[in-house]
Parts: C-alpha cells; sequence; structure tokens
C-alpha cells in the first residue's frame, strides 16, 4: 500500500506544471496495479475457518482438561478411602492381637477375671498347631465369653466374627442385588409392534335403506428414538417413526346425489365428498340402470362403491423420562409429546365394474396433529451396553378433531412395542 501511495506521489511531482490528466487514466492505472487487500477481505472462507477451528480447539481443550481434573479428584479420593480402610484393619488387627495375648497369658496363668471364658485356659494347644488357628479359637471362645461386656468398638467385633469365620446370616440377607453400570449418558433404540385406535362416530344421510361399513388398519414402520441422561436418573427421549394409515369405508344402498342433474354424482366419504361423472369411469355405462332423462330421480341413485384413504404420516416424539434400575431390570416412565405431519394422503374411489379412481388430498397434508404421549419400559440388561425392552403406549390428541361427516373427536390410541436398545 505505501509503495502504490508513493508511486501515486512520484507521478503527481512530475506531472506538475502540465495539464492534470483525466479521471479515466488514473482509473485504468489503478485498475492495472490494484490494490493489496489483506487476507480477511480476500478471502472470507479463511476468516469463518480460523474462527470454527478457535470455537473447536477451545471445547476439545476444556473437555481435556475437566476430565484430567475430575480423574485428579477421582484418584485423591480413592487413595483417601484406601489409606483409611489400611488404618481400620491395622488397628481392628492390633486390638485382636492384644485381646489375643492377654487371653493366652491369663490362660497359662490359670487365673481369670470371668470365669466363664475357664475353657480358654485348659485348652492346650499341640505344638504343630499353627498360630493362625490359635487366633482363630481364642477369638471364638472370646466372643462367647466376654466380648459383649468388654468390646465397645463395633468395628473390633466384626473383626474377631470374621478371624474365627462366624457366619452372619442377616448381613447376608441384607445386600442389594447387583446393579449394572451404565456404560453412556446416551441410549439408541429401535422397537416396532403394534397400534390400535378407535373410529370417530361417524354421521352419515344415506337413505332409509343405506348402509355404511368402516375398518381402520396402521402399518408402521420401526420407531427409531434417542435417549441422553440429563440429571441423575432424569433423561430426555426424541425420535422419529414413519406411519401407514388406510381407513376403508364400505357404501350399501346409499342415496348418492347428482350436482347437475346429469350423471355427475357426489360420492360422500369421511373428508367430504367425491365428484365423479360417467366420463370419469372410462366412458362405460352407468352402473345403476337407467334413469329417466327428466324428472326426480336424475338427481339421486342408490350405489354401491368403496373408499380407501390412504396417508403417510411422520411422527415425532419428544418426552422427558425418569429411570430406575432394578439387578439388570430397568424401569422407565415417559411423559411428553408427539407432533404427526401427513405427507402423503390419496383417495381411491371404488365403483364395482370400473376401475379405481384416485386422487391426491394436499389439504390434508397441511395439517399437524400434536398428541400427549405417555409410556412405560420395562428393559432388561443383558450387558453394560445391550438391553431388550417391551414398552406398552398411550396417545390422545391434544386438541379435537373435525371432519365433515364426524362428530369433533379425539384420536386416542393404545400401542405395544418391543425392541432392542444401545448404551453408549
Amino acid at each position: 500500500m505505501n509503495k502504490l501511495d508513493d508511486f501515486e506521489k512520484y507521478l503527481r511531482d512530475q506531472l506538475k506544471g502540465h495539464a492534470e490528466p483525466e479521471p479515466l487514466m488514473w482509473n485504468r492505472l489503478n485498475d492495472a496495479l490494484g490494490r493489496v487487500q489483506p487476507w480477511y477481505a480476500r478471502s472470507a472462507f479463511k476468516y469463518a475457518f480460523t474462527a470454527i477451528g478457535a470455537m473447536v480447539f477451545g471445547a476439545v481443550s476444556s473437555y481435556l482438561y475437566l476430565d484430567q481434573q475430575n480423574n485428579q479428584t477421582a484418584q485423591i479420593a480413592k487413595s483417601a478411602q484406601t489409606q483409611k480402610t489400611a488404618q481400620t484393619q491395622n488397628t481392628t488387627q492390633s486390638t485382636l492381637d492384644k485381646l489375643v495375648k492377654e487371653s493366652n497369658e491369663q490362660a497359662l496363668q490359670g487365673t481369670f477375671a470371668n470365669p466363664s471364658v475357664y475353657p480358654i485356659a485348659n485348652m492346650v494347644y499341640p505344638i504343630a498347631n499353627t498360630i493362625d488357628q490359635i487366633a482363630r479359637d481364642t477369638a471364638i471362645h472370646l466372643e462367647q465369653a466376654f466380648l459383649p461386656n468388654h468390646l465397645v468398638n463395633p468395628t473390633d467385633k466384626l473383626a474377631l466374627l470374621a478371624a474365627g469365620k462366624i457366619m452372619l446370616p442377616k448381613l447376608a440377607l441384607q445386600n442389594r442385588p447387583q446393579v449394572l453400570p451404565l456404560a453412556g449418558r446416551f441410549e439408541l433404540s429401535l422397537a416396532t409392534g403394534n397400534t390400535w385406535s378407535k373410529l370417530p362416530d361417524f354421521d352419515y344421510h344415506l337413505g332409509p335403506q343405506g348402509m355404511q361399513h368402516a375398518g381402520y388398519r396402521q402399518q408402521q414402520s420401526p420407531l427409531l428414538a434417542v435417549q441422553a441422561r440429563v440429571y441423575q436418573n432424569w433423561h430426555v427421549q426424541a425420535g422419529v417413526q414413519l406411519l401407514q394409515t388406510t381407513l376403508e369405508e364400505h357404501f350399501y344402498h346409499t342415496d348418492v346425489f347428482s350436482y347437475d342433474d346429469e350423471e355427475h354424482y357426489l360420492f360422500p366419504y369421511l373428508y367430504g365428498f367425491r365428484q365423479v361423472s360417467d366420463e370419469e369411469l372410462h366412458e362405460g355405462p352407468w352402473p345403476y340402470g337407467p334413469n329417466i332423462p327428466v324428472g326426480p330421480e336424475t338427481s339421486k341413485v342408490k350405489a354401491d362403491y368403496s373408499s380407501v384413504v390412504n396417508q403417510q404420516r411422520v411422527v415425532l416424539p419428544l418426552t422427558l423420562s425418569y429411570h430406575q434400575q432394578f439387578g439388570q431390570f430397568e424401569a422407565q416412565l415417559h411423559a411428553g409429546l408427539a407432533f404427526s405431519f401427513a405427507t402423503k394422503t390419496s383417495q381411491t374411489l371404488v365403483v364395482p365394474g370400473y376401475l379405481p379412481s384416485t386422487i391426491y388430498l394436499h389439504s390434508q397434508n397441511e395439517l399437524l396433529q400434536t398428541f400427549a404421549q405417555s409410556q412405560l419400559r420395562l428393559s432388561y440388561k443383558a450387558n453394560r451396553h445391550f438391553s431388550i425392552f417391551v414398552e406398552p403406549q398411550l396417545r390422545s390428541s391434544v386438541r379435537q378433531q373435525n371432519l365433515v361427516h364426524a362428530t369433533p373427536y379425539r384420536s386416542n390410541s393404545k400401542a405395544l412395542f418391543a425392541g432392542l436398545s444401545w448404551n453408549f
């Protein structure tokens, strides 16, 4: 930059007394020489890359530092616990040796303050017996004789009992079952199962002889979920699931009305009316017999037909859960919300004698349903990482649905899943 400024100054000094160059000449000169720009002005990518690299380096360094501090704290606590345990053992052993020495001296002298320990004085130990055997026998007699009256510290009492190999059934019964430690704070699960839903109350005007029967099926893909521990036994879970639902309705002797007094009729189904003309049915004859060209019978016929509504939905559950482990078993109680999005909806009209006619309902794809979800997961942990589980589940829509041919209702469903989970 300084060199370019000096060069420009030099040119102006040389041109003193002459006519001022035209601005175009200066512009061309500047274009030819160019301007030296700093590195961050030449490439915004380098600036962004440097900032991201600094953040990543700072995050990794902080994690390693905190992890090192935690390890040092754990080692210090472990060393203190080990030292405390060693001191307790030394004290217990010293007390035991003292009591054994005193009892042996009294046994050899034949004088005891407490007559109940007289059997110790009469004990004759063969030379072949080891000192450990003498200590064990002495400890047993001390426990039977004057241990409750003279031994105040319960820790020493337990040490003597352990030296004499006395069984403690009560303490053994109080031991809790082994709890498998978790491998990490995250858990990935994959499950599949069946879902049952209740249909709403339909309100069709089918005529005096009309009938309607409906069936609802769900064909779903596996449910993939990820859990993360946020505080002690509390976890959050997020997942994704694809649902394929089919609502099939069959109509018999149903009054179907024309919308233009010709053979163009409105077929009712759950989401409204399907407008179909005889031309759409591949120009075949009207399947319900000849109608009078004019008159009231033209505007209404009795029809048999079927309506099939297929819908693909994406469900995103988000729950908060509490976990409690019992040995190799674990119970998880979840509560939260599930968001359901319709991605594809189609309606197929089936008239006997004709090919099915299918249309796509784009208005149904814009609907978002919010459900209140609760579930109970019962798991069996084969090891620290791997477990199998069963999970009953309940869902209920937060808002009522208002359909054309049904009274407002809430969608309620229950499901039973089974799957595998991996903790990491």
